[in-house]
């Protein structure tokens, strides 16, 4: 809802969400009034909308599409590793063709994650793998040149006489070490083994040099990714692919999260079984053990994104108390004196909470968290390798509802942790005449596999139903 357009409604039923907050450009392509929308994702906010409006909506890999003229900015590299912009579409088929124009390097004006040359791109177009499966993959064939400390491991090497593409390798094989050297020296269930303050600075300065190496790295595979787009010659032959299924594993707590609908993982169980009747593969029934942390580690990176939503809303000059300032607001609000909706306030107001409720050693503890939740999917997945995840714990919810169980976002809002290519799939509609759907996601880079399975779930499933 807002006071220019009023409140948006999901096409499939008035007294429902439509999601947000790409809500309206999921709400207009599922009714049928668009052929196709852009929107941005930082927890969900492609993949929500369109799974509640039924339609098709694909995260890609992070760095693969431009941000610029987004506003909000997400700020600093773990923001624009988190924040995505993607397509959103009524027919699975559009989604390449989408994420190819949005891609190409004409789109982009002035995206910072934008470290090519002439020379690092010959270099990237040289070297880079045909097939991108993993953000450190693309580092394999330099790790050898490094060495290797039992200690926490140097600096990467100078640039002297090496190119871009080299730099940037060795690099983000040293962001490699550097994550299981930090994931395997501190015991995150463990609150009296967390790190001093003086260790926490240093790796905090660590973690945000890493994700800068990585956006570098991940820049550097858009050649390969953008060609492996193109090349219609050799489709994605999905009977070669390893699938996984994670069905029962929440990500938040149970007391901020709804469970798992029963038509949810109904239609899940439906998949699983045609894509091995399909093709004649073995679907893997898996569960991952930090998964129910995703909630909490995304509400602390969102915190380190240098972005404060009361600032927005009320000016610079509340910074250090804008908790106090959204407080007040709220109470304009319900006097009717606010000129601020209530989810605005109600956000602005968690943002700041959550600011200054997470110490430095909460959020070092997080970051471990992530760092191994990271681990642990790409390991899962494989080099080849599909995950199978729920969209959302319920259906398309009535207005305001969703404020009862506010982690359910959290089924979407892992993917954003880990920059990984991710498309919504609608499968058709449920019993109250809701759309059914389910999220596909692959390891970085391999966002045309996602898009292909997409394409044989619209084939047996009949993907985008019309609204009556």
């Amino acid at each position: 809802y807002n006071r220019v357009y009023g409140r948006t409604c999901n096409p499939y039923d008035l007294s429902r969400t439509c999601g947000g907050s790409s809500g309206g450009e999921a709400a207009i392509a599922g009714a049928g009034g668009a052929m196709f929308g852009v929107g941005s994702d930082i927890g969900g906010s492609i993949r929500m909308p369109c799974f509640f409006c039924g339609v098709f909506g694909h995260k890609p890999s992070a760095g693969l599409i431009p941000n610029d003229g987004q506003y909000p900015v997400a700020t600093g590299a773990r923001g624009r590793k988190m924040l995505s912009t993607g397509p959103i579409c009524r027919f699975a088929e559009d989604l390449e063709l989408l994420v190819k124009i949005m891609a190409s390097d004409e789109t982009s004006e002035t995206d910072s994650t934008n470290v090519s040359t002439e020379s690092t791109q010959a270099a990237a177009d040289e070297q880079a793998p045909q097939s991108m499966s993993s953000s450190w993959q693309v580092v394999e064939r330099v790790r050898s040149d490094s060495e290797k400390s039992p200690s926490h491991p140097a600096s990467p090497p100078p640039m002297s006489n090496t190119s871009s593409f080299d730099v940037l390798s060795n690099a983000a094989s040293v962001v490699s070490e550097r994550l299981s050297f930090s994931s395997q020296g501190t015991d995150v269930g463990n609150p009296e083994q967390s790190p001093g303050s003086e260790q926490d600075s240093d790796a905090q300065a660590d973690t945000e040099q890493d994700d800068m190496l990585v956006l570098g790295a991940w820049q550097l595979q858009k050649n390969a990714i953008m060609r492996s787009l193109c090349n219609e010659d050799d489709p994605v032959d999905l009977s070669s692919l390893r699938f996984v299924s994670i069905i029962d594993d929440p990500t938040g707590s149970r007391m901020l999260q709804s469970s798992l609908d029963g038509e949810l993982k109904s239609i899940q169980l439906q998949v699983e079984e045609a894509l091995e009747r399909r093709h004649g593969v073995k679907v893997h029934r898996a569960r991952i053990s930090k998964l129910r942390c995703t909630a909490d580690v995304w509400s602390v990176a969102m915190t380190e994104l240098g972005s404060d939503m009361a600032q927005r809303l009320y000016g610079l000059d509340y910074q250090g108390a804008s908790t106090w300032r959204s407080a007040a607001e709220l109470a304009r609000w319900a006097v009717g004196r606010s000129h601020h909706t209530f989810i605005a306030i109600l956000t602005a107001l968690l943002n700041s909470a959550m600011k200054s409720s997470f110490p430095e050693s909460r959020r070092q503890k997080t970051r471990h968290i992530r760092a191994a939740l990271e681990a642990e999917i790409e390991e899962l997945i494989g080099t080849n390798g599909v995950l199978l995840f729920p969209s959302h714990a319920s259906l398309a919810p009535k207005h305001n509802s969703p404020l009862l169980s506010p982690q359910n976002f959290a089924y979407t809002a892992l993917f954003n942790l880990t920059g990984m290519p991710v498309t919504q799939c609608p499968l058709g509609l449920s019993k109250n005449g809701l759309p059914l759907g389910i999220q596909v996601a692959a390891l970085h880079g391999e966002d045309r596999i996602t898009m292909a399975v997409a394409r044989d779930l619209e084939q047996a499933f009949g993907g985008w139903v019309c609204p009556q």
